[in-house]
């Protein structure tokens, strides 16, 4: 299994989910019940923000704000996980959902990567976002939807640091990039 399969982060209509290391790590959105009181957890407070353009619907272009924060961490290793996304004109949509929190890669993890990302399969890139300029490793591949996706992975919760995803079949383009982050 190639490296650009093993640590991936995707958004899709309903669903969000995350794969580290060819594990699969998915939330549906709805689906999944939120906080258990019965279970003592602690307040997590890391947050991602990325600004996505999306072109192609027939309609033009859209823009949104995709911000993802990790909000309790409970004993078993799992966290609660809210994902908002702020249309135009004050449209929020937004869902939680709980998954482990060994999908997530740490800081070491991450700073490793950019270390071996040539061998790996990736290539070294200096890329400027909202958030700032970041050394990345940048991955491509295709997806089993046809979609080329190429994803530039630094030091930040997630790893993502700018995501792009072109339909092959429909030329319609997601670009996903960090516009903010809080410590972790």
């Amino acid at each position: 299994m190639s490296f650009i399969k093993g640590i991936v982060f995707g958004i899709v209509v309903g669903m969000s989910w995350i794969v580290v290391n060819g594990i699969v790590v998915s939330v549906s959105l709805g689906a999944m019940g939120g906080s258990n009181p019965s279970v003592e957890a602690d307040v997590a407070g890391w947050e991602v923000q990325y600004l996505v353009s999306e072109d192609g619907h027939g309609c033009g272009s859209v823009d949104y704000i995709l911000s993802v924060r990790e909000t309790l961490v409970y004993p078993d290793q799992t966290a609660e996980v809210e994902v908002t996304k702020i249309y135009p004109y004050h449209i929020v949509s937004q869902s939680r959902g709980r998954v482990s929190r060994q999908a997530r890669q740490s800081k070491a993890e991450l700073e490793q990567l950019l270390r071996e990302c040539e061998t790996r399969g990736g290539a070294l890139e200096n890329v400027a976002v909202e958030a700032g300029h970041f050394v990345t490793c940048r991955f491509t591949s295709v997806t089993e939807t046809g979609w080329d996706k190429t994803v530039w992975m630094g030091v930040v919760p997630f790893g993502v640091v700018q995501k792009l995803m072109v339909d092959r079949s429909t030329g319609r383009q997601e670009l996903y990039q960090l516009r903010r982050f809080s410590a972790w």
